[in-house]
């Protein structure tokens, strides 16, 4: 699952504090704070930016049948109406994007608020986090696959689920 990554990294980096993050792919390398909560804090870091590498090895298995990005799709257009239930004033193209657009994660962020986001998407969303948009989305549920609960993800990202699967088995067979 590694295939193309040439380092990584572990520190303080100008972007963690940019975009406040604490872990980004980028050209091959992987970078994660050193700050971390805890060794699992710092293993899920790693394999959601390993999730990241996949999608530029994997990205048309895993989003060229569509079959995620539909998935991905219609839960943001449930979110939307569920939000909207809540007295939140949402703006419809926002949710029908599926790239990233920081309005949109500082709306999710700032104006809606994880407390609020964490209790309208379970069983919707693997996390609040995985609404940011589509890549996020399949990193979330690759987390969730590798080392939190598989069975969550089968249950709710099941398109993921089967994505991530799959990439695993050719995975697996290129080992051979």
């Amino acid at each position: 699952l590694v295939y193309g990554l040439d380092s990584v990294f572990i520190g303080q980096f100008d972007e963690f504090k940019q975009r406040q993050i604490n872990a980004f792919y980028k050209d091959g390398a992987i970078y994660i704070t050193n700050e971390q909560t805890n060794n699992d804090d710092f293993i899920d870091d790693l394999i959601h930016e390993i999730a990241h590498l996949t999608e530029k090895t994997y990205g048309a298995d895993i989003y060229g049948d569509q079959k995620v990005i539909r998935e991905f799709l219609g839960k943001r257009q449930k979110l939307f109406y569920l939000l909207k239930e809540e007295g939140i004033s949402v703006d419809p193209k926002h949710f029908m994007q599926p790239d990233y657009s920081y309005e949109f994660d500082m709306f999710l962020f700032k104006e809606v608020g994880y407390p609020l986001l964490t209790q309208v998407t379970v069983g919707l969303f693997i996390s609040p986090y995985s609404v940011t948009s589509l890549r996020e989305y399949y990193a979330e549920s690759f987390e969730f696959y590798f080392f939190k609960d598989r069975t969550l993800v089968r249950d709710i990202s099941p398109m993921c689920y089967r994505k991530i699967q799959e990439v695993e088995a050719d995975e697996e067979l290129r080992r051979l």
